[in-house]
């Protein structure tokens, strides 16, 4: 869709949110605002707007005056979007579980132990339905002072993104006991998927097949 399309389509829509005037202005000049223009009213969902914001760090990594405009408003979006959640109007049915399993999952995260780089890393947390979780891993450069880091960085830094579609699944008692007695390096986001620490940063999502699954279990129970 083009430009002209997208407005108009976000237009049509009479949703309410505070800021919304101030965004539809942004958005008729940059495509970041207008992603989130669209994802604020349904038009795109999480995970497509996930990757329009990884698209924006790439573009900032490249500097100049486009690359600092694409970071800053990024940095904008994900302040507001954080107010935003913290307003009890704007929780959409489903708001409790959805917590749970983030919570949950950010612990299983945590204990598993896999890496990242040191600076500028991401985790993505994307909310799928049961049987579409996965994971995917990503690496990009960016100058030391759009990170914030002192001159003594004289060199692009490595920045990584790992971004997890996580589900319901994650709250299941099978589950919690396989994440509770994994070894480390390895987190399970159903009984039957489980991702595990490639090289350097990557992730590998690993199928498991039926009898796999029933022998994890049993060395978990």
């Amino acid at each position: 869709m083009s430009k002209v399309e997208i407005l108009a389509a976000c237009d049509a829509i009479r949703t309410r949110f505070a800021g919304r005037a101030k965004l539809r202005d942004l958005a008729s000049r940059d495509a970041i605002a207008r992603a989130e223009l669209q994802r604020r009213l349904g038009l795109i969902d999480d995970a497509t707007f996930a990757g329009l914001e990884r698209a924006a760090l790439r573009v900032a990594a490249t500097g100049g005056k486009s690359g600092w405009f694409a970071f800053n408003r990024l940095a904008e979006i994900r302040e507001n979007r954080a107010k935003a959640k913290a307003r009890p109007a704007d929780r959409k049915p489903g708001h409790v579980q959805s917590v749970i399993v983030d919570r949950r999952f950010r612990e299983a995260l945590a204990a598993a132990g896999i890496r990242a780089t040191t600076h500028g890393h991401e985790d993505v947390f994307v909310s799928v339905p049961v049987g579409a979780e996965g994971a995917i891993s990503e690496t990009s450069t960016i100058w030391p002072n759009q990170l914030g880091l002192p001159n003594s960085y004289k060199y692009p830094v490595t920045c990584s993104t790992h971004t997890w579609l996580i589900s319901p699944a994650v709250l299941r008692p099978e589950v919690r006991a396989l994440n509770a007695r994994c070894p480390s390096g390895i987190v399970y986001l159903s009984a039957t998927v489980r991702v595990r620490q490639g090289r350097g940063t990557s992730l590998v999502v690993e199928t498991l097949s039926a009898r796999q699954a029933l022998r994890a279990l049993r060395v978990a129970a």
